[in-house]
């Protein structure tokens, strides 16, 4: 068994993603939020199922591409997909699929406009993806990959590696430095400010200043099977700055950095993993075996993991909804742990 340890809409997204919420609404699969994730705000809807049924492996790399599509790599049957980044969708309806090297098990990244991840699974080597999910050049040679990957708003990657341990990788002079020697993880996550990046290790959170370099903060109490995370970019709201957790036993829920009390907000879902900061529109993408979700904050000036363009336009149905749910969120009482 593969250890996981994980690797974070606003009211103004896009149009087309207004639309598709619009139809999709809440989850229409297994995974569903409860009262307290519709209470804080948060929607879910399916962005694309893939194994329809599955429990197990399911995709596992996600990424936005140059022209503003998302890769989805599937693990069972080796294969990425390229979806137009709107909800509702299937295989069937893919742009494009190419079949991977071999199996992998390693998240993706976006970063300067470019999608980066791994071929092969752990222990092997960083690549660049064209468009349509083909490999386009090798990254960093003398690095291995491990699991986690997440861009940084330098244009650099943050990645874990599998002998060099946490590493910042720049694309441009196809090079590398170590962050954090020996320190390896899952899925990696940023706060909406690139300044602290979140690393499940061992079944806990570990918040990283990448500034100092140093491992700020662990939040121990980090859910049941904590494999991913996103971050709430909410100003002015009681949820803001609560880090977002997949978890394999397909729960979700939310750690509040005050007091590192957890909360489930949904259940009922296949094994989640990893997720991806959707930038075009302040959205979370999460995997499960069967599906990739969409998770949607809707409070105003809300996004999860990185802020939505300025120049967004503003779906009266998203609008509508987060001034519902705004009041109960921003005026709830905090949490506890559990």
């Amino acid at each position: 068994m593969i250890m996981r340890i994980l690797s974070p809409l606003a009211a103004a997204a896009g149009t087309a993603f207004g639309l598709a919420c619009l139809w999709a609404g809440p989850a229409r699969a297994d995974l569903a939020l409860n009262a307290a994730g519709s209470a804080d705000g948060l929607v879910l809807a399916v962005f694309a199922t893939i194994n329809s049924g599955d429990t197990g492996f399911g995709p596992f790399g996600l990424a936005a591409t140059g022209n503003g599509n998302i890769l989805v790599h599937n693990q069972p049957n080796e294969t990425t997909y390229v979806f137009k980044d709107i909800n509702g969708q299937t295989v069937g309806s893919a742009v494009s699929s190419t079949n991977s090297v071999s199996s992998n098990t390693s998240g993706y990244a976006t970063a300067g406009g470019q999608a980066y991840g791994s071929i092969g699974g752990i222990g092997t080597r960083f690549v660049q993806f064209n468009s349509d999910g083909t490999v386009n050049r090798t990254l960093a040679p003398g690095t291995t990959a491990y699991l986690g990957m997440v861009g940084e708003p330098n244009g650099h990657i943050l990645a874990t590696s599998r002998f060099q341990g946490l590493i910042d990788i720049n694309p441009v002079t196809n090079s590398f430095s170590e962050v954090i020697p020996g320190l390896t993880g899952d899925g990696l996550s940023l706060s909406a400010d690139g300044k602290t990046a979140y690393l499940v290790s061992n079944g806990s959170v570990l918040a990283i200043d990448l500034v100092t370099r140093t491992v700020a903060q662990v939040y121990a109490n980090a859910g049941p099977s904590p494999d991913s995370t996103g971050v709430i970019n909410a100003p002015g709201s009681a949820v803001n700055g609560e880090i977002v957790v997949s978890n394999n036993d397909g729960s979700l829920g939310l750690i509040d950095p005050a007091t590192g009390g957890y909360t489930q907000i949904g259940s009922g879902g296949t094994r989640l993993d990893y997720t991806f900061a959707d930038a075009s529109n302040g959205s979370l993408l999460i995997d499960g075996s069967n599906n990739v979700y969409r998770l949607t904050c809707t409070l105003a000036d809300c996004s999860i993991g990185s802020p939505p363009p300025a120049s967004a336009p503003e779906p009266a149905a998203i609008t509508l909804l987060g001034a519902g749910l705004a009041g109960l969120a921003c005026f709830r009482r905090r949490r506890g742990d559990g």
